[in-house]
């Protein structure tokens, strides 16, 4: 038999590579609360690694999983061919979630039980993208200058800009609030001196305005 450099049989090292992928597919969410489960795709990956096919029959598989009587009627208890639709479900989701960079895909063909290990296609030019890779066009995304940054200002049509903040702007603004305040204050003064004839609050708002 031929021999690897490191003295194995390339027999040996497929086997154990296969058992590695039984593991990880036993060891996911679709297969981690299922014991049954589990056991049914151990039992059957374990014979057909082992070229033990013949030992993969319902009736076989009904007595050594599911612990049914030896010679039990599997038209009357479908057992293994219920169990075996869920496990086949729940292989393809492996592979098509958690399983989705497996380069190995377990299959179980209907119309039996054995199990089948073939290299997964890929499209052609597909591959591994290296995580440096997705996320190198970011580090090149150049940063925005904030002196440069014009932000409109939809209600009042205004362009908000770095000067926005400073006193040249807050400075009128401030001075319009305080001339249109004592215009409204000297508008309320004098309907109220024409109502009530109040010389002194007359002579208030007068003081306050210069007149």
């Amino acid at each position: 038999m031929e021999q690897s450099a490191t003295g194995e049989s390339p027999l040996i090292n497929l086997s154990e590579d296969r058992r590695q992928l039984v593991a990880r597919i036993l060891a996911s969410p679709g297969f981690c609360r299922a014991p049954q489960l589990q056991e049914f795709l151990l039992y059957i990956s374990e014979r057909s690694i082992a070229n033990e096919v013949h030992q993969v029959t319902e009736q076989i598989i009904g007595t050594e999983v599911f612990k049914r009587k030896p010679g039990y009627s599997t038209g009357d208890d479908n057992i293994v061919r219920t169990y075996a639709r869920q496990l086949r479900k729940r292989l393809e989701e492996y592979f098509s979630t958690v399983g989705l960079s497996e380069t190995v895909i377990l299959s179980i063909p209907k119309g039996g039980y054995a199990v089948e290990f073939h290299p997964r296609e890929l499209p052609s030019g597909a591959g591994t993208v290296p995580h440096e890779d997705i996320f190198a066009p970011l580090l090149h995304v150049p940063l925005l200058n904030p002196e440069k940054v014009h932000i409109p200002l939809k209600r009042t049509g205004v362009e908000a800009g770095p000067w926005f903040g400073s006193w040249k702007f807050v400075l009128p603004v401030a001075l319009c609030v305080a001339v249109v305040s004592l215009m409204a204050a000297y508008r309320l003064g004098q309907r109220t001196v024409r109502d009530e004839s109040t010389p002194a609050l007359h002579a208030f708002w007068s003081g306050v305005l210069g007149q």
